[in-house]
């Protein structure tokens, strides 16, 4: 078939590709297993005990945003501690900076059995310890 002025004869139909080579599988393999490597050590993450802490005070600080069940947040905080530390109790908690952290707790055990609702700031402030806690402090048992 020729086309054009020149009689140049052109191909119409491309042949197919090379097979891949052999190596390139290997490559796919490998990224593959990376991949389930990679997801795997985000699914441990994402369950570790301080980020599911972490997501349970977001939840509690919605819930302070929307003004439902502000009585139960001091305890809700308190629950939130012991899954972070994987305690029964949060007495034992054992934390780096001591003096503060039993400040902290007799403020938060203050709040769990009071009679009264506790004001929106005292609550922010709670909440921003809680984090800070949960952040910044390794599990100590003892």
């Amino acid at each position: 078939m020729k086309h054009g002025m020149n009689n140049q004869t052109w191909i119409d139909i491309l042949p197919p590709p090379a097979p891949a080579e052999a190596a390139s599988w290997w490559v796919w393999i490998f990224i593959a297993a990376i991949m389930v490597v990679l997801s795997f050590v985000i699914y441990l993450w994402h369950n570790s005990p301080k980020q599911t802490a972490l997501r349970e005070l977001k939840s509690i600080r919605h819930s302070l945003v929307e003004n439902k069940d502000i009585k139960h947040i001091p305890l809700k905080i308190s629950h939130t501690l012991k899954l972070r530390f994987n305690v029964n109790n949060i007495n034992s908690i054992k934390v780096d900076n001591q003096p503060q952290w039993l400040d902290y707790k007799q403020q938060l055990t203050l709040l769990c059995f009071s009679k009264k609702t506790p004001n929106r700031n005292t609550l922010e402030t709670l909440l921003s310890d809680t984090q800070y806690w949960i952040k910044n402090q390794a599990a100590k048992h003892g």
